[in-house]
């Protein structure tokens, strides 16, 4: 954050790229060529996306679509920044993940909801708690407590598929809906961050296949 008013620009006076090289032993290298006449080199890896939004200033509701175009990631964290923010002010910082008072979050595979119940927090009330532990569980290395998680850190993090199985690319229409329980006070920008399987085939020719 900085001081309004300001005339501020950025001036990049030095940059660098290091780059470690390893020749590996040639014997080693005789053996993958020999593997590879069998049966191609498979890696799998999670692949990311991310989606944006927006709601206009005295919005309610939210609902997006066929977010991923026909594709369903593994794991989608949702967050709400001020749009000023995201758009670069230098006042507010784009990573102060505000909940906006939002009392419904939804996302459907098919039709079906994940998880199996929306959320739907109360965050006037203080009844955030099943909103908090998508953030936090199964995540020992995330230091945010509760109170912590409404002054900036409002991400709902949904688990479509936790056993993350790379032997099928999952192909369905995701809906998102949200919903606020007073008026919006500003533009939000809306990110979806999405998480999905994907393999990818070395053969032996070095020919590189997307899977």
């Amino acid at each position: 954050m900085s001081a309004s008013g300001g005339d501020y620009k950025i001036q990049i006076v030095d940059a660098s790229f290091k780059l470690c090289i390893q020749r590996p032993n040639p014997a080693l290298t005789m053996a993958h060529l020999k593997m590879l006449e069998k049966s191609p080199a498979i890696y799998p890896y999670l692949f990311s996306n991310l989606k944006i939004g927006s709601i206009a200033k005295g919005e309610f509701s939210l609902t997006m679509d066929d977010v991923f175009q026909g594709e369903v990631p593994s794991t989608l964290v949702v967050g709400l920044v001020s749009s000023s923010a995201f758009s670069g002010d230098y006042k507010k910082s784009p990573f102060n993940f505000q909940h906006f008072d939002c009392s419904f979050v939804g996302f459907y595979v098919d039709g079906q909801s994940f998880p199996s119940k929306p959320l739907q927090p109360n965050y006037v009330a203080q009844t955030y708690l099943e909103a908090y532990q998508t953030l936090v569980t199964g995540r020992e290395t995330i230091d945010v407590g509760r109170e912590d998680y409404i002054s900036g850190n409002t991400l709902y993090v949904l688990n479509i598929n936790p056993y993350v199985d790379f032997n099928t690319k999952r192909k369905g229409h995701c809906r998102l809906e949200l919903k606020f329980a007073i008026p919006l006070p500003e533009s939000v920008t809306v990110i979806l961050y999405g998480k999905f399987p994907q393999v990818l085939h070395i053969d032996q020719s070095r020919s590189i296949i997307f899977e």
